[in-house]
């Protein structure tokens, strides 16, 4: 609602509109319930401190078309590369739906001319303890039990094209993010200084093994912890839930490479990867197909919707490890 007000002209690609929540209303009315009345007091409540936003104006209507902005059959492009915004309103949803510790992302992309030039990362569960749980847990350092005790931090990111990435911590009951604060909130990101793959940190999709990618023949690699597996063997870090998440590690130097092999094309959605693109690179790493080709978001000449990488799969690293892997590839 507030990319309309404030950019009326520029147009919307997301993953979502309202059809499955047209039908999961329907089916709470024949239950007896009003849901959309609490679709609306959900929304106003989240926009209630909002000085943009005017909580009394907002309806059930407005809701469903702001929902509706970025549909499929709502947003039409021209084949020339134009300028729009990508929404993933949820990038992780097995994450999300786990709640507490789980890493899930909303990001927001501006696009010109098939590459992202700005971008916004939201990550409500980055904590660095809680990042490195599974490490903790595998040297007993953390109780299973005792995972809520963790401190419940969030971060956003933001990425403008020639001008960085940056990060702030967000505490989870923040509903607007002061944007304007003082500099001292705001840290610099950048990838990590990994020049040797028997060193690296790597992301790969949820639910594929190293052992089913090219590389591992090539390269074996660990999923215990440096100093507790074997030595000299890359750590696959287990980093659930989606891409964003691991392109937010990748730029804040937690992974040093996020590998993503795509088997069926075009099978690649916009909204999972164009945020965390321009993210890692102002932070210093880079993004590209696995045959070095870069990643062209204008592939999809009407829909913008989907990409094709290069080399049947997508290369997020932290630049000094690039060519190297491509190499491998």
């Amino acid at each position: 609602m507030e990319l309309a007000r404030l950019f009326p002209s520029i147009p919307l690609v997301a993953e979502e509109d309202s059809s499955q929540l047209l039908l999961d209303l329907e089916t709470s009315h024949q239950n007896g319930n009003n849901a959309s009345n609490s679709l609306v007091e959900a929304v106003t409540n989240a926009v209630a401190n909002s000085s943009s936003l005017q909580p009394d104006l907002l309806n059930y209507d407005e809701l469903l078309k702001a929902i509706d902005r970025g549909g499929k059959e709502t947003t039409s492009l021209e084949e020339e590369p134009a300028t729009y915004w990508v929404l993933d309103p949820i990038d992780g949803t097995r994450g999300f739906l786990r709640g507490r510790m789980a890493l899930y992302v909303v990001g927001l992309a501006l696009v010109v001319e098939g590459r992202p030039i700005l971008g916004v990362m939201g990550c409500p569960n980055w904590d660095t303890d809680s990042t490195y749980l599974p490490e903790n847990l595998a040297r007993g350092m953390t109780n299973k039990n005792e995972i809520s005790d963790f401190p419940r931090t969030g971060a956003i990111m933001a990425a403008c094209y020639g001008y960085g990435t940056w990060m702030k911590r967000i505490s989870l009951n923040t509903v607007n993010v002061d944007v304007d604060g003082s500099c001292d909130d705001w840290i610099s990101c950048s990838v990590d200084k990994c020049n040797s793959l028997q060193e690296a940190r790597i992301c790969i999709a949820d639910r594929v093994t190293w052992e089913l990618l090219p590389l591992s023949n090539a390269l074996p690699a660990t999923s215990a912890p440096k100093g507790f597996g074997e030595r000299w063997k890359p750590t696959i870090i287990p980093t659930c839930c989606g891409s964003l998440c691991k392109y937010f590690m990748v730029a804040t130097g937690r992974a040093s490479v996020f590998l993503l092999q795509v088997k069926i094309q075009p099978s690649v959605k916009v909204w999972d990867h164009a945020v965390g693109m321009i993210c890692v690179s102002e932070a210093g790493g880079e993004v590209t197909g696995w045959d070095g080709s870069e990643m062209f978001l204008a592939s999809d000449d009407v829909g913008r919707r989907s990409i094709t990488p290069g080399g049947g799969g997508i290369l997020v690293t932290n630049g000094t490890l690039h060519n190297q892997l491509l190499d491998m590839i």
